[in-house]
């Protein structure tokens, strides 16, 4: 008997088992976007209806299936054919720095918001924000400092934000990291109950084991010394 293919043998196998047998779970999986086309095409997102005609002050709001809170005792103000310090607005706008609570009646998979910077001078503070989402009490991820080449907004110009995930959340806390107060509003909220399609490692690592394990215990000729032939 060949001690040393034997060891090996029963090396490659023990290796092959484990990977097959462990190893099969993964890190939530989470993309974020900048663009609203691809966010919608990718994730079959939905937007929120349209807001009602200057509804008044709230310290939270309800709207389709999601309930806005901001923080610090702010107030909220949804409107519809409004404006924003001079620029013409439909959404919710928070009477202090945009921190904005996002809580989702049931979870989803897919979020985003569209934001409007005022066009005027008015407290004008270029914003950078951060966003984190939740799985009830669960923080899942944040994106902490999203790029200020993309989400600082021009004048009058909407921007975008969106995240799109394997797993499913029920919370977004949004908050303006860098920037002043009442000079952005959230135009339009989307979500979407797909989930992202993120292919399962165990079926590779499966596979892979089952191939290792027929290589290691292929048969393979004998010398005549193993045989003890001459």
């Amino acid at each position: 008997m060949n001690i040393a293919k034997l060891s090996i043998a029963t090396f490659g196998a023990t290796i092959a088992i484990f990977l097959g047998g462990t190893l099969t779970a993964r890190a939530a999986s989470f993309t974020f976007y900048d663009n609203k086309s691809d966010f919608l095409a990718d994730t079959t997102a939905t937007q929120t209806s349209p807001w009602i005609a200057n509804a008044g002050n709230f310290t939270a709001f309800t709207h389709d299936n999601l309930t806005f809170t901001p923080t610090s005792g702010n107030l909220l103000n949804p409107v519809s054919g409004g404006n924003l310090h001079n620029s013409p607005f439909s959404g919710i706008a928070v009477n202090g720095v945009e921190d904005l609570n996002v809580d989702i009646a049931s979870p989803v998979y897919s979020f985003g918001f569209d934001l409007r910077e005022s066009d005027t001078a008015y407290r004008h503070v270029e914003s950078t924000f951060g966003i984190s989402l939740f799985s009830g009490e669960t923080l899942l991820t944040s994106f902490d400092s999203f790029e200020p080449s993309n989400f600082e907004l021009s004048d009058g110009i909407d921007a975008f934000w969106g995240v799109f995930s394997d797993v499913a959340f029920d919370r977004v806390e949004i908050r303006e990291t860098v920037g002043g107060i009442d000079d952005e509003g959230y135009r339009a909220f989307y979500t979407g109950t797909v989930a992202k399609s993120v292919p399962e490692p165990s079926l590779m690592l499966g596979l892979f084991a089952s191939i290792a394990v027929g290589c290691c215990f292929r048969p393979s000729k004998r010398s005549p010394e193993d045989t003890g032939d001459v």
